[in-house]
């Protein structure tokens, strides 16, 4: 029984690996976070199987005290690395809740002003950091998403950009600027990326959104013209070419 309580505890080990890069490929990269009860199951489950861990390496694999102090420190190291930020967003998040209301007031919005000098000073990494930290704090608003997505196309990484875009016309009401934007991002996908799907898609998107829009026949043009680029071009033969002979031409005499 002990053998197949140590397997399942070793098997364990990869969703706990592979679960932890996953939400900090969703932190730095795409610029996100897992719902608040995701996130609290995700720590209540990790610290349990952290506990199941240690209470296997103490009690079926051996009585030495170097050896169970070593695997504490692997796993302190571990979920340190993996989960370490996501706990310190929790305990924050949990600690403005707690002291502040619940609701903000109307008039309380985003402060860009540390964010925009940055930009003027060119710092355009340390600008996205304070547009990534007011995105969270205010998750309805499109504009600190939208001003991501203008400090990842200064960096050139356009496929991040696209997908803050993306993210930021979702959550636009606005129908003349949600269609500024889809210009944008159909240009950005199809020059930048090379991706004709995506614009296509981003174009579908918009179109269902705004069916009574009156630039729907705009719309329609551009996502023919872009399909026509998406297809296969036909290789021409011209009939006047002989094909080569199979053996190779002989040197001259």
């Amino acid at each position: 029984m002990a053998v197949f309580k140590t397997i399942f505890v070793l098997l364990l080990i990869v969703p706990y690996l592979g679960w932890g890069v996953y939400t900090l490929r969703l932190r730095y990269h795409d610029h996100t976070e897992l719902k608040s009860p995701i996130e609290w199951a995700t720590l209540i489950s990790v610290f349990f199987v952290n506990v199941l861990f240690l209470n296997t390496m103490k009690t079926d694999l051996g009585h030495s005290p170097g050896f169970f102090f070593f695997t504490m420190l692997a796993l302190v190291a571990s979920f340190s690395a993996l989960y370490g930020p996501m706990l310190v967003s929790r305990i924050s998040h949990s600690f403005v809740e707690f002291t502040h209301p619940e609701q903000m007031p109307d008039n309380v919005g985003p402060d860009f002003s540390p964010a925009e000098s940055l930009e003027a000073i060119g710092d355009w990494d340390g600008a996205l950091q304070e547009y990534t930290v007011l995105a969270r704090i205010f998750p309805k608003e499109p504009e600190p998403v939208l001003r991501m997505a203008d400090s990842l196309m200064e960096l050139t990484r356009y496929d991040e950009a696209v997908s803050m875009m993306e993210r930021g016309l979702v959550r636009l009401n606005d129908e003349t600027r949600a269609l500024r934007l889809t210009y944008r991002l159909v240009a950005l996908c199809s020059e930048e990326l090379d991706d004709i799907e995506r614009s296509v898609r981003v174009i579908d998107a918009y179109m269902e959104r705004y069916p009574d829009s009156d630039k729907l026949e705009i719309l329609e043009n551009r996502k023919a013209r872009l399909s026509e680029l998406d297809e296969p071009k036909e290789v021409l033969q011209s009939s006047s070419l002989e094909p080569l002979e199979l053996d190779p031409l002989e040197p001259p005499d």
